[in-house]
């Protein structure tokens, strides 16, 4: 239930312990389990209070992770009695997506008219929903805000400012329009909705939809689903009623294509509302209607601009053949029509097929202007159903051409003909009554007069109540009274305890000096007098090492739980005899030694080195390097020789083979020069053979050797059957030079 301050106190009211508690409560309140969340667009006052920033650009993102970030709080800083609170300060929120409520949360704002949620253009979703895995919400408190669906760059798609399957949810002082549909707040499990002093206005489809055992009071519900184009559409209303035991009670229902929608609905109480200058019908019921009570409403036409008499007030239409429409009342309401802008009804109460039992007595249809277009006011079908059969005083219009009275009806007049004829006791009576004596017009002349002795009998001041040296009348008798006169009083406030006022008149000159508080010491979310701190709160801090230069600690109160985190420093990276954030190195420092290359490889120690060198040698060249062969990446092309002489052998014996061989060299030969001079290994040669690839025999005279010769890989052998030579060569040397080609 909402709460409304005091806020005209006086500077000589007393303060009570029962005040100074209920305040220190109520700002107890706004700071347990709050997270602040100011706009985009607030003031920089307003955003140095607040928990959250918003970009002004699809602010449900950041919304979402603070409503996850509650939620999920380790801390359980909410506790078991509190309810996790958004506060939004003053400023525009523009969302792109839903923001997904769960149970419990209570989104409050800094009032309908200075916070405002705004749908963003092609964004065409619910601007308040709930996660599908949370079928239902339970008491939830929306308060204190606007929902702009912005529906003119959001078409073609069904959205919701509000989009929920609640229990017992709260809204209270909230402005929802410009919105698809404005909210819906029923569902299967949804009951026991308490919705205050909220305005749903302008909305395309219907304005508001409610289950069953809600409450609705103190609201105005206007101007919704009047686009054309809607209205052939089923549920196109100011209020759709889709449950039982609702109460709609005091409120203001105006320039809607309908007002009441209630589809099945039964039990439900709709009284003390005002229905005015609609399109069509005010209350319309479908399907089933049970026991529904319409009563203390004023039903006051429509626009005639938009309308005409030949449609009904309240109608019973489409109802159900099994279920009907019946034991519903109807009583006590006033259809009147005052102004001449505005048109009446057909009928002001219309039942149709499958309706009886219905109680439709004791209401008024008296006005200025005809209420009704028909013979009667009522349209009835059910054999049972009962009307008022005669006229009363106050259903009686009268013609008044000289505007002798204000009242348009028998009853009205005949009570200013009777307030009229008591006026000359009514100034004297009101006089006494003023004096704090009860008196009334209808009293005798004679009562009057012994009462106006009496008026200060009842007075209850005692001295100590009146200020010193002035006088009073009580029990008959002229009083002084005895209340010290402070005058102007300076009271300067201190720090170690209350500094009590004195008792007697104070005339409002007297001050309690400023006191000076440095909003920068102390910390942000305290408050002494007045003053809130700006001293950033950092909490618990976690500050990282850096090895390019020092980090700095935030200005501001730290709790002492904040660390700087551990440097992780690998001894094995770090050289010997260097320390890094209390670790001593252990890589070990060769400093720059000196290699000389062999024929193993050599292996480098683990460790740094500041420099060193590798020998190197001029005569590493190509022509060094035997053919064939590499050192150090130098491919070598020097050639390989011998020299030598041999003795041909020939077995003993006519006509047998000569065979000369020759080993021991240290390479496999390729180019063999045989018969050459002994001086200088130097003989043109006359003869060739190529061995098939294995090998080139030259000869100086001519030797039939082709096929038998073997190079070896240590030498070479000639042999020279004796068929294809016609002498012996047993015993004769040759001198041979062998090349070899890598």
């Amino acid at each position: 239930m909402s709460y409304t301050g005091k806020t005209n106190w006086r500077h000589d009211e007393m303060v009570t312990e029962e005040d100074m508690n209920r305040i220190e409560q109520g700002i107890s309140a706004i700071y347990s389990g709050a997270f602040v969340i100011a706009p985009a667009d607030a003031t920089e006052a307003s955003k140095s209070r607040a928990t959250l920033v918003l970009t002004g650009v699809d602010d449900d993102v950041l919304i979402n992770k603070a409503i996850s970030e509650i939620y999920t709080n380790p801390s359980g800083e909410f506790g078991e009695w509190k309810q996790p609170t958004l506060h939004f300060l003053e400023g525009r929120i523009n969302l792109s997506g839903t923001i997904f409520l769960k149970s419990g949360l209570c989104i409050f704002g800094a009032g309908a008219a200075n916070t405002i949620f705004k749908l963003q253009d092609n964004s065409k979703s619910d601007l308040f929903g709930q996660v599908a895995v949370e079928k239902t919400l339970y008491k939830n408190h929306l308060r204190g805000f606007a929902i702009d669906g912005n529906h003119a760059n959001n078409k073609d798609k069904e959205y919701y400012g509000i989009n929920l399957i609640p229990q017992e949810i709260i809204l209270e002082d909230l402005w929802i329009y410009n919105c698809y549909r404005g909210a819906k707040l029923y569902g299967e499990g949804a009951y026991g909705g308490f919705i205050t002093k909220c305005m749903i206005q302008n909305n395309y489809h219907y304005g508001l939809a409610i289950g069953g055992d809600s409450i609705m009071t103190s609201c105005g519900i206007g101007g919704n689903a009047k686009d054309p184009v809607v209205e052939l559409e089923w549920g196109a209303c100011g209020l759709f009623v889709a449950g039982h035991n609702t109460q709609v009670i005091a409120n203001h229902f105006a320039d809607n294509l309908v007002d009441v929608f209630s589809n099945w609905g039964s039990y439900n109480q709709y009284i003390a509302n005002v229905f005015e200058a609609g399109l069509k019908e005010n209350i319309i019921f479908e399907g089933r209607a049970w026991a529904n009570i319409i009563n203390s409403n004023r039903f006051g036409g429509r626009h005639a601009a938009g309308s005409n008499n030949n449609t009904d007030s309240i109608v019973f239409r489409n109802i159900d053949a099994n279920e009907g429409g019946q034991g519903n009342v109807i009583s006590g309401n006033s259809f009147s029509v005052h102004e001449t802008a505005e048109v009446g009804y057909k009928y002001c109460i219309s039942e149709s097929a499958n309706c009886d039992k219905n109680d439709f007595r004791g209401n008024s249809f008296a006005g200025k202007y005809p209420a009704y277009s028909q013979s009667s006011p009522f349209h009835v079908v059910g054999q049972e159903t009962k009307v008022d059969t005669k006229l009363e005083a106050a259903n009686v219009s009268i013609i008044d051409s000289a505007n002798h009275f204000t009242s348009t009806n028998v009853e009205g007049a005949l009570a200013e003909l009777f307030t009229s004829a008591s006026n000359g006791k009514s100034a004297v009576a009101a006089a006494i009554t003023g004096m704090g004596q009860a008196a009334s017009q209808s009293d005798t002349f004679a009562q009057l007069a012994s009462k106006v002795s009496l008026i200060s009998n009842d007075a209850n001041a005692s001295t100590g109540d009146v200020l010193s040296s002035k006088t009073y009348y009580q029990g008959g008798a002229k009083k002084t009274g005895s209340m010290p006169n402070h005058g102007a009083v300076t009271l300067t406030p201190n720090g170690h305890g209350s500094i009590g006022i004195p008792a007697g008149y104070h005339n409002g000159g007297g001050v309690v000096t400023q006191v000076y508080v440095p909003a920068g010491d102390v910390k942000a979310g305290t408050t002494i007098a007045g003053v809130g701190g700006t001293m950033p709160d950092r909490g618990a801090m976690t500050l990282q090492p850096s090895g390019h230069g020092p980090v700095n600690i935030p200005a501001g109160f730290h709790n002492g739980g904040g660390q700087v985190t551990q440097v992780s420093v690998p001894a094995g990276s770090v050289l010997a005899g260097t320390w890094i954030a209390g670790v001593e190195g252990a890589m070990p420092n060769h400093g720059a030694p000196n290699w000389n290359p062999t024929t193993y490889d050599q292996w480098l120690p683990a460790g740094y080195y500041g420099g060193g060198r590798i020998a190197g040698d001029g005569n590493l060249r190509p022509d060094n390097i035997i053919a064939g062969a590499n050192i150090f990446g130098v491919g070598g092309t020097a050639i390989r020789a011998a020299t030598g002489s041999a003795r041909w052998s020939q077995p003993s014996g006519s006509q047998q083979p000569s065979t000369l061989t020759v080993t021991g060299l240290a390479f496999k030969p390729y180019v063999i020069f045989v018969g050459l001079s002994p001086r200088t290994y130097v003989v043109p040669y006359s003869y060739g053979y190529y061995g098939g690839g294995l090998g080139y025999l030259m000869l100086t005279s001519e030797r039939v050797v082709q096929g038998c010769f073997t190079i070896m890989d240590n030498g070479f052998s000639i042999y020279i059957p004796w068929s294809n030579n016609s002498q012996p060569y047993d015993g004769l040397t040759e001198y041979w030079v062998a090349l070899s080609v890598y």
